[in-house]
């Protein structure tokens, strides 16, 4: 399992748990992890970074997109988006990250549903709700995913999901095009 550092503009991966210690996530930061749980059955699971209690706001594991099953190609995310909170316990300081998941044919998302090539997007989001981003993830297999780009926008303002693999046939004409775009971070 890794967490992904969010937010950044250099990609951080983390293993967790890490060889030999107790793990030190990340800070909004997103795990996901998928196998069979029996022949045929997917698990699988995105989850905002664990925190200490009594955390300062804004809390610093993210809000994840829970709409779209993973097919959000083309959305404007902002604070009007089905988002999943992170909870926090003020009395006793415990704050719970937003999860997501699939059981079989159940859940939030379907990867049994996508074939290989196929692209899917996780929207995610400060705690505040004030800034937002998304990952694009390539199938290889249905529990064998490849992260292959985020990106996310200025404080307070929306983000487009768009495809952030370039087409190698317009990698030429576009070039100038794709580098000027802020925050985006193809692999």
């Amino acid at each position: 399992m890794l967490f992904r550092s969010l937010f950044v503009p250099t990609l951080t991966v983390t293993d967790w748990p890490p060889p030999g210690g107790n793990p030190d996530e990340q800070p909004n930061s997103i795990f996901f992890r998928s196998r069979y749980i029996a022949p045929g059955v997917i698990g699988a699971t995105f989850s905002g970074n664990q925190l200490d209690t009594f955390p300062p706001p804004p809390i610093a594991t993210p809000a994840l997109l829970g709409e779209g099953g993973l097919r959000i190609e083309t959305w404007a995310l902002d604070s009007g988006s089905d988002f999943l909170l992170p909870s926090y316990d003020p009395e006793s300081g415990v704050a719970n990250p937003a999860s997501m998941g699939q059981m079989g044919t159940s859940g939030y998302f379907r990867l049994d549903l996508f074939e290989e090539g196929q692209y899917a997007y996780l929207g995610y989001a400060r705690s505040d709700m004030r800034q937002f981003g998304y990952m694009q993830y390539e199938c290889v297999s249905p529990i064998d995913w490849r992260l292959v780009g985020y990106s996310y926008g200025g404080v307070d303002e929306p983000i487009v999901v768009v495809d952030l693999v370039p087409n190698p046939g317009t990698l030429g004409v576009l070039g100038a095009g794709i580098l000027a775009r802020r925050n985006q971070r193809p692999k």
